[in-house]
């Protein structure tokens, strides 16, 4: 991977930046440049994905150096807008056990029938508890972080219609696999001919072993370049 490329983590809207602190000391402290814009939005006074896009370009925009996009989760969704949304050159994309784009469609669509459900039936999503996450952030104070960081979305949020952006993806794309939930995208992902790599864990694996989920975004960072 080229010295001057830098990392940029991209935190799923239904949560915060938290999520990829740790990781993000650990580059640090390997000698990578690293960013991790924090996505916000106006509330639905505009489309969301319009508001991400150009809050994560403000922070591609403070740097020349090409960037490798490292989106979590939700944030696959948002990665053909946000390369888009300035003029900085995007070396490659990884996904870590993330939803893949889908131009023209809502995640609505891809979500389980059960949280459907529970969106149409006025509540919002994650709901998450602290005893819910125990198992896949087993310290306590990581957990309340967490849970703290969560950014539940209602209805409105996920039957926004995504855009469609020509062209894309414009540079390689990689895949990162750390909980079952994501196995189907990760599948995707190998049958596109993506370098894929998995790491067992949970889906904030990069909360509880943040050395080890670098080390795997350095090796497909060369895998992208090679």
């Amino acid at each position: 991977m080229d010295a001057d490329t830098a990392f940029v983590l991209i935190h799923s809207p239904l949560t915060g930046p938290v999520v990829w602190s740790a990781v993000a000391a650990e580059l640090r402290r390997r000698g990578r440049a690293v960013a991790v814009p924090e996505l916000v939005d106006c509330g639905g006074l505009r489309p969301y994905w319009q508001d991400f896009a150009e809050a994560a370009a403000e922070v591609l925009e403070a740097s020349d150096a090409p960037a490798l996009l490292v989106a979590h989760s939700g944030a696959g969704l948002l990665l053909p807008a946000i390369a888009r949304s300035g003029e900085r050159r995007i070396s490659g994309y990884l996904f870590v056990d993330a939803v893949l784009p889908a131009p023209g469609r809502c995640q609505l669509d891809i979500l389980p029938e059960q949280i459907r459900a529970s969106l149409e039936a006025g509540r919002r999503f994650p709901d998450w508890s602290d005893g819910d996450l125990e198992e896949v952030v087993p310290d306590r104070g990581t957990r309340r972080r967490l849970v703290e960081s969560l950014r539940p979305r209602g209805l409105d949020f996920f039957v926004e219609e995504l855009p469609v952006v020509p062209d894309w993806p414009d540079a390689p794309c990689a895949y990162l696999l750390l909980s079952e939930w994501y196995r189907e995208s990760w599948a995707e992902a190998r049958r596109l001919g993506w370098p894929t790599s998995t790491l067992g864990g949970g889906h904030f694996h990069m909360l509880v072993d943040p050395g080890a989920v670098a080390d795997r975004l350095c090796q497909l960072a060369r895998r992208i370049e090679a």
